[in-house]
């Protein structure tokens, strides 16, 4: 890929949008009942997140908006998934770390 393809500073900026609005859903979603509408309506955050920031990406280089938005999705995804793997870790639960459900 050229440097025309990629936009760095687009993809920072939609990978950080998403990845505050995703750390937060995540976070909240582990300290929450297990009450599945809470649960269901964090997921949805979570998602519009992702959205938001890959839009916020694309909108940083247009020819190439799909790109950009997805390495964006693609580093709030890490960025979250690392979130969630330091908080079970720093609650003293790292038997529960599948990498299974880290991956999917």
């Amino acid at each position: 890929m050229s440097s025309h393809t990629i936009s760095r500073r687009g993809i920072a900026r939609g990978a950080v949008l998403a990845s505050v609005v995703g750390v937060t859903a995540s976070v909240l979603a582990r300290y929450m009942s297990a009450d599945a509408g809470a649960n269901t309506a964090l997921s949805v955050v979570l998602l519009a997140g992702f959205v938001a920031g890959g839009f916020a990406a694309g909108r940083e280089a247009p020819r190439f908006a799909f790109t950009n938005g997805a390495l964006a999705a693609l580093a709030a995804f890490v960025a979250v998934e690392v979130a969630g793997i330091l908080s079970l870790v720093a609650r003293g639960e790292a038997g529960k770390i599948n990498p299974f459900n880290v991956v999917f």
